[in-house]
């Protein structure tokens, strides 16, 4: 159940946010899209670090709550191996940093690609689409590894006593 929830939350969603966005905006006004384009950098460029800083307290890191999860299985099993949720964890949160450095490199290297080639309308729309996709789904990629996270820094020792 939860799987068919995280495609839902993940990628349906997205999907039809974006289709909302580009059928309620000006699609022929393409300082919107480029204007969205600089603040999709600033946002993921942020998100990213955060990402990064995440996957080096994971990786570092030895408390209690880590040690759990590291010993705590998914039922997820990837080449005949058991992922662990800490592995699941450094694997979603890995795959988010991957999408975030390909979105930056991507809308950075935009500007000269337009002035390099000659696109379509049709071939910019569905770029600016595509955008907006992967922008949507790495906020709330995002959002549901910071929830994942923090519920398991968060969570009390087994071993604290209760006054």
């Amino acid at each position: 159940m939860k799987k068919k929830s995280v495609i839902v939350y993940e990628w349906i969603l997205p999907f039809i946010l974006t289709v909302a966005c580009v059928y309620i905006a000006d699609v022929k006004n393409t300082e919107l899209f480029n204007i969205f384009k600089e603040s999709s950098i600033n946002v993921i460029g942020v998100l990213l670090g955060f990402s990064i800083a995440v996957i080096t307290i994971l990786t570092t890191g030895n408390g209690e709550n880590l040690e759990g999860i590291r010993r705590k299985e998914t039922g997820i099993i990837i080449k005949n191996r058991a992922i662990m949720l800490y592995d699941l964890l450094l694997i979603n949160f890995t795959y988010s940093v991957v999408l975030e450095v390909v979105l930056i490199i991507s809308c950075l290297i935009t500007p000269l690609v337009n002035q390099i080639f000659v696109f379509s309308f049709e071939s910019k729309l569905i770029f600016y689409s595509l955008m907006i996709f992967l922008v949507l789904h790495i906020l709330l990629l995002n959002l549901r590894n910071i929830t994942d996270f923090y519920l398991i820094v968060s969570r009390p020792n087994n071993n604290s006593t209760t006054v």
